[in-house]
């Protein structure tokens, strides 16, 4: 039996090294993917606001339409347009004020055309939010999108625990039929 156990060993660990692997490739999969899909709304919103500023709407006009929300107590999508001064307008608020976004992603969104990131204004606070910067005869600034990203956190969560139970069932049936072939094996060599 102990030579079962060994050569079970020998055959199973690379096995499950492969199927460990796998599971992880997926899980990264399914991460990325639904941590892109989160950039969907924003850079959309983000667009359709650069576009009216464009053609001439003011930052006021633009965000009107736009709920005003707390970024602490909503998970709806929001909208700020800054310039290199700071904050312009803003549907979003935070602790009273309109959030800061940090000077380094809108640089990044002026040198690239787009920044898109995850931005954490406070703990527990976590957005998805897409940059593109603007050019009007009025002056140069940024339009920034965004939304919560606790629902897709949520989502992996599930995904998640989906996986590594998979992972877990697949790795345990491995081993049993591992053990089994190789004492079949043995039983027809004697």
């Amino acid at each position: 039996m102990k030579k079962v156990l060994i050569n079970s060993m020998i055959i199973w660990l690379p096995l499950s090294a492969a199927i460990t692997l796998s599971f992880a490739v997926l899980y990264l999969t399914l991460q990325q993917n639904i941590r892109m899909a989160a950039n969907d709304l924003p850079y959309h919103e983000a667009l359709d606001v650069r576009n009216s500023l464009v053609k001439g709407g003011t930052p006021q006009q633009v965000i009107a339409p736009y709920k005003q929300l707390n970024l602490s107590s909503s998970h709806s999508a929001f909208v700020i347009i800054a310039d290199q001064q700071g904050t312009v307008a803003s549907s979003a608020t935070l602790s009273g004020h309109a959030p800061l976004i940090p000077s380094d992603a809108l640089q990044n969104a002026g040198e690239n055309g787009i920044n898109s990131i995850t931005w954490q204004p406070a703990n527990g606070i976590r957005n998805a939010i897409v940059i593109l910067p603007y050019a009007t005869a009025g002056g140069r600034g940024y339009v920034i999108a965004g939304q919560s990203l606790i629902e897709g956190e949520k989502r992996m969560t599930i995904l998640s625990t989906i996986i590594f139970t998979g992972l877990v069932l697949i790795s345990i049936v491995s081993l049993v039929i591992t053990i089994l072939f190789q004492y079949c094996k043995i039983i027809r060599v004697v």
